[in-house]
């Protein structure tokens, strides 16, 4: 890519109903962007997701100390299936709120 950083994507399905609870999306995101990003410590989603095509949740992964920034958004629904993509941007962010 040209003149800057690409910022990290993926594509993954999850099996729920009319959302995708928020302890589940943590777990999901988590084990979707270990591959990408390395070990995750943490994951910390505002809420869950809901099974609606472009529905989308902010969360926080923390990897290697530092914080980072996700947003997950729904890409096909189908019955039960969500499917979702991860996008994680260069650089990173604050702790999440307590």
């Amino acid at each position: 890519m040209a003149g800057g950083a690409a910022s990290i994507a993926l594509l993954a399905g999850c099996s729920m109903t009319s959302e995708i609870s928020q302890e589940n999306l943590q777990k999901e995101v988590s084990a979707k962007m270990t591959p990408k990003l390395g070990q995750i410590d943490e994951v910390v989603c505002e809420g869950g997701l809901e099974a609606k095509v472009d529905a989308t949740q902010k969360c926080k992964l923390k990897t290697s100390g530092m914080w980072r920034e996700a947003t997950v958004t729904a890409t096909e629904v189908d019955g039960d299936n969500v499917k979702f993509n991860i996008n994680v941007p260069p650089g990173t962010t604050t702790p999440p709120s307590e």
